[in-house]
């Protein structure tokens, strides 16, 4: 299901006017895969809005992202349910599968094999609350979170955290509000975490 959007041709960009929803048929048989030709491409989808030039709100069901040289998606208030992130991401830019310049919300996702300079999976400026997704060796490169890094409200629900790392704190999840002297302090809630072989190679966590 699409809202009113157009593509722009010069920047690759979708120029999305409201919010976008994408729906795939699963996420083993909708794929969306950036290598070409041996080459990865850069950011996958990238929505912004043309009245206001900032990311634009979008969601994502049952579509799998792969082979992304940097955020596989970005966009502002983001929703993603029963999606797959492999193999996405670098060194670069925050949040190597995915981005949020606003919250962030997942549900029953998988994310393996990411890779960003913080947040080797997932990365939000605001709030994050997710719902049974998993998380497998992603990497944080040369930041915090080898998972996720998030700036506000963390609320997590029955997720599970497994070998990922950071360059720094934060092998699973690195909570930004913690720096006080940064952000405002915000709230964290876990129930029933799982976190097991998370490494922060230069940090606490």
């Amino acid at each position: 299901a699409f809202a009113i959007g157009s593509w722009n041709p010069i920047t690759n960009f979708l120029d999305a006017t409201t919010g976008l929803s994408f729906v795939g048929a699963g996420a083993n048989k909708t794929i969306i895969d950036g290598l070409r030709a041996g080459n990865r491409l850069g950011r996958g989808l990238v929505l912004e809005s043309s009245r206001s030039g900032n990311p634009a709100d979008f969601s994502v069901i049952s579509i799998a992202f792969q082979n992304f040289g940097d955020e596989a998606a970005y966009g502002n208030d983001v929703t993603c349910d029963r999606a797959v992130f492999r193999n996405n991401g670098g060194p670069n830019w925050d949040g190597g599968a995915l981005y949020a310049d606003g919250d962030l919300e997942t549900s029953g996702c998988l994310f393996v094999g990411n890779r960003g300079w913080s947040g080797g999976a997932v990365a939000s400026q605001y709030n994050w609350i997710d719902y049974g997704s998993t998380f497998i060796g992603n990497r944080a490169m040369r930041g915090y979170g080898g998972a996720a890094y998030v700036d506000k409200i963390v609320q997590l629900h029955g997720t599970v955290f497994q070998q990922n790392t950071a360059a720094l704190g934060g092998g699973a999840l690195w909570y930004g509000a913690a720096n006080n002297w940064i952000h405002d302090l915000g709230v964290i809630t876990l129930d029933r975490v799982i976190a097991t072989g998370n490494v922060a190679e230069g940090g606490s966590g």
